[in-house]
């Protein structure tokens, strides 16, 4: 729906602000009397009295980020500043050596319009030498209707939705001619997406969001098929930023370019080094500096530090897109090429309610859901793409970032393997497709034999006769099948996932190596779902970013937590084997190589074609994987009288007991009939 003039007032219009750097300003040359910017703060004495005696205490008070000042300067101005300094703009915003940043001296009579500081200014000009008299100043430049050559794609986009918003159709033209004929290809397809364009609006009133985007992977966002996925996560950004912008009322224009990108990937209700870090920020006036209200800027601060997410913006979305592409492959490696459906339509028209739910708690075990949830599609459908996040390196020839001072990570080839177990998996959930079903009719063990044995020598030097090539493949395949898995029970306690520390400019974008080997073991959905580790770190961890990642993606909901609450009983400290009762493994079943996965066909059946599923635990002489297909053993079953334990064990017993004699009941028969 398209605005009239008459409402701008109600919208951004093009106004903004943006951050241009950091200098050393005279102090005769700032000022606090411009009413038509901002408010200009009642002067209190007490406070100018304690500033001066704390400068007079600490030489260095100028150098202090928490002491420095915002004001707002004209474009024109500054570009004269620097000229006469023989400073380029890069200058302001290059990391200065010993803090101390370029010195500016603007004309005689023109004045900056302080925005934050003025008790700081005052008790200055009492305590500083005449001939010693600056402050650091953030230089920020309120720009009206841009260049269209001097912005970045984000800005341009957003000007261009802004003008179709308001009608303004000659200024639409005038931005669409500084796009290249690609870029204009793009936003020209974006636009059509109704469902992401629904969740833009929201966020093009955020001036800030944009000024830094570089949309050059654009196409990277049409060739996923993620669509439910991405609008999901621009929802998110919408949730976050409103929460954040409701304490600004009309003045959400004012949330400027360095205020969105400090407080990018900072998650202050997580860590509390981030949350230092952003209240520190907010009282020296780097974030928000056009706010000067301090009833706001107190209610706007615990808004921001009570954010229990990575705080996204749109560059991160964008940013986040090079992780979910290999995952993404991998989900695509299970369905046709040639499907115009999204990945989520395509698995949904693949699924079949099955008659049990499995939900995998760690790697290849699982256990049978009793949640009682109608959703049951969507949980299976969030752990293959959680199977995906963890083992994409070695299915897709893409690897995680370099870390720093390692070698580049090896692109591995796809490992069959990892796809028979994928399409298994896949099936066991729910889901069947032609290609899966195409995967699972191979042997990945032969398939991985042969591919050794034909290259282990240069087949243009060498070679296998058919028949010696078919027999050692044979065998080779037959030893793999021999290997053992091995059996971790890893402690999922806060102090264990705490431990790998993750930097913020690596919050977002693909994994990087260390973290995705160490984390992967903790990406399955009653782990993921569970809200436990939200509590407060030091540090925000590689696998709160990886959560992060998924649940900006997807829902978490209550649905998932209750998956949780019938798999775990606590997620604590004392975690131990026992936790693993009642599960049934992938390793647990001999594997019909012609395509046949086992599955289990309803309660009180055996596992269809393989050897019977029995988990034997010390003292306990009864078939539990049995007995949980039955429906008689829960996990909370602790919390039950021990009189409706052993009455619910002798129940169990009589019924593995009566299965044995009519075992051998059919034997003797049998035995009869052969004799006659």
């Amino acid at each position: 729906m398209h605005k009239t003039p008459e409402h701008e007032d109600e919208f951004v219009g093009s106004k903004r602000i943006k951050f241009r750097g950091i200098a050393q300003v005279p102090l005769d040359s700032i000022s606090f009397s411009d009413t038509s910017i901002t408010q200009v703060p009642t002067i209190d004495r007490n406070d100018v009295h304690q500033l001066k005696n704390t400068f007079l205490s600490r030489e260095s008070f100028r150098y202090d980020e928490k002491n420095y000042i915002s004001a707002l300067v004209h474009a024109n101005q500054l570009d004269e500043a620097l000229d006469n300094a023989k400073l380029d703009r890069q200058a302001l915003v290059r990391k200065p050596d010993k803090m101390t940043y370029p010195i500016l001296r603007f004309p005689v009579g023109y004045t900056l319009c302080g925005l934050q500081g003025q008790h700081r200014i005052l008790a200055g000009r009492e305590v500083l030498l005449e001939n010693n008299m600056w402050w650091t100043v953030r230089l920020y430049v309120q720009e009206e209707h841009s260049n269209p050559e001097d912005v970045l794609d984000g800005e341009k986009f957003r000007m261009i939705h802004i003008c179709q918003i308001y009608e303004r159709f000659n200024e639409e033209k005038r931005w669409w001619a500084g796009l290249t004929y690609t870029m204009q290809k793009d936003f020209k397809q974006l636009i059509k997406y109704t469902g992401f364009m629904r969740e833009i609006d929201g966020l093009i009133q955020i001036p800030g969001l944009w000024s830094s985007v570089k949309m050059g992977v654009l196409r990277r966002l049409f060739v996923l098929k993620c669509d439910e996925e991405l609008i999901h996560y621009l929802r998110h950004i919408n949730t976050i930023w409103h929460q954040i912008a409701s304490h600004l009322g009309k003045d959400i224009w004012a949330i400027d370019d360095a205020t969105v990108e400090y407080l990018q990937l900072r998650a202050p209700g997580i860590s509390s080094t981030d949350r230092r870090a952003v209240s520190v920020a907010m009282e020296s006036g780097q974030l928000f500096p056009l706010l000067v209200d301090s009833h706001k800027r107190v209610r706007l601060l615990a808004s921001i530090l009570d954010i229990q997410a990575l705080i996204p913006t749109i560059q991160t979305f964008f940013d986040n897109l090079l992780y979910l592409e290999p995952c993404s492959k991998v989900m695509k490696g299970l369905l046709s090429p040639k499907s115009r459906l999204t990945v989520r339509q395509s698995f949904e028209a693949a699924f079949s309610n099955p008659l049990d739910h499995f939900v995998e708690e760690t790697e290849d075990v699982f256990r049978i859901g009793h949640s009682g949830s109608d959703d049951i599609l969507m949980s299976s459908y969030k752990q293959l793409w959680l199977y995906s996040m963890r083992h994409f390196p070695e299915m897709v020839s893409m690897a995680p970032k370099k870390e720093n001072g390692q070698p580049n990570p090896r692109v591995k080839e796809p490992n069959s393997w990892f796809w028979y177990n994928f399409a298994a998996m896949a099936k066991r959930l729910g889901f069947e497709t032609t290609k899966s079903k195409e995967i699972l009719s191979t042997n990945p063990d032969v398939t991985i034999a042969r591919k050794v044995l034909l290259e282990a020598r240069p087949q243009d030097c060498y070679y296998f006769d058919e028949e010696q090539l078919n027999l050692y493949t044979r065998q080779i395949s037959e030893m793999l099948a021999t290997a053992k898995r091995r059996t971790s029970f890893d402690n999922y306690s806060k102090e264990n996932i705490s431990k790998n520390r993750e930097a913020r400019s690596h919050r977002s974008g693909r994994p990087y190596e260390d973290s995705q080997v160490m984390d992967k073991r903790f990406l399955f959905l009653p782990i993921i779902s569970n809200k436990w580790p939200l509590g407060e770190y030091e540090e925000v961890t590689s696998y709160f970013v990886k959560r992060d990642f998924f649940t900006s993606f997807f829902d978490i909901g209550y649905d998932d937590q209750q998956y949780l609450a019938n798999s775990y009983d606590t997620m604590s400290d004392d975690a131990s084997p026992a936790i693993c009762r009642n599960k049934v493994s992938v390793a647990d079943f001999s594997v019909n190589w012609n395509g046949e996965i086992p599955e289990y066909k309803g309660k009180g059946d055996n596992v269809t074609g393989v050897a019977q599923v029995s988990r034997q635990q010390p003292g306990c002489k009864m078939n539990l994987a049995k007995a949980y297909d039955f429906g008689l053993l829960r996990k909370n079953q602790k919390k039950l009288s021990m009189r409706v334990l052993e009455k619910r064990k002798k129940m169990i017993e009589r019924v593995i007991k009566q299965s044995a004699t009519q075992r051998l009941q059919r034997k003797k028969r049998h035995r009869r009939l052969n004799h006659k």
